[in-house]
């Protein structure tokens, strides 16, 4: 099988034996968890911006553990990024962790540019469920005429879980899927381990 183009509806058209086959991908993740993260990236990402600009930083790369369980609102995006800067610069010219609301501990290593991450810590492994799967294939569902009109009758859905973050999910190996679907094959992509699932 290869992939003869990318599309919009659906994400890919594959050919296999002169047979065209229409592929749409969904990434499924838990929304709230995807939020925080994305709100920790986003800070973290301006602060390594601001910093990058200061001439009188050497090149570093910061690893900063977040303190577990802190919360913020949107409207303080701005001092938190201010406050990053800060208690990241003092730490680099001091080696000392200035008090602060956000980062709990760092660790500094030499590197080719300024660079700066933030972790979020451990976190519980969540299994897929039934629920979760059935809302995830429904949603492409309502879609399906319109992939069967761009490319063909035969569709095929590509379901993928499993990064590296607190909104991933991981396959439960005893889940018992029981699909109704137009869709001729259903597979879910265990990202991280590598595994596929043919649920259908």
């Amino acid at each position: 099988i290869t992939i003869d183009r990318f599309s919009e509806k659906p994400d890919f058209i594959l050919e296999k034996d002169s047979e065209i086959i229409g592929l749409e991908h969904q990434i499924v993740v838990d929304r709230k968890s995807k939020e925080r993260e994305g709100f920790f990236e986003n800070i973290f990402n301006l602060a390594e911006h601001k910093l990058k600009t200061d001439n009188s930083l050497p090149n570093f790369l910061a690893n900063c553990n977040i303190k577990p369980y802190v919360n913020f609102r949107i409207k303080e995006k701005q001092d938190l990024v201010s406050t990053i800067v800060t208690v990241i610069k003092t730490y680099v010219i001091t080696n000392k962790l200035i008090e602060n609301p956000i980062i709990e501990r760092i660790s500094i290593m030499p590197h080719s540019g300024i660079n700066i991450s933030g972790n979020l810590g451990a976190w519980w492994q969540k299994n897929i469920t039934n629920d979760i799967l059935i809302t995830a294939i429904n949603k492409k569902e309502r879609l399906i005429s319109e992939y069967k009109k761009n490319c063909g009758n035969k569709q095929w859905l590509l379901i993928v879980i499993g990064g590296t973050g607190e909104s991933s999910y991981v396959m439960d190996k005893n889940i018992k899927l029981d699909v109704k679907s137009e869709f001729d094959r259903i597979f879910l992509l265990e990202d991280f381990y590598n595994n596929l699932y043919e649920l259908k």
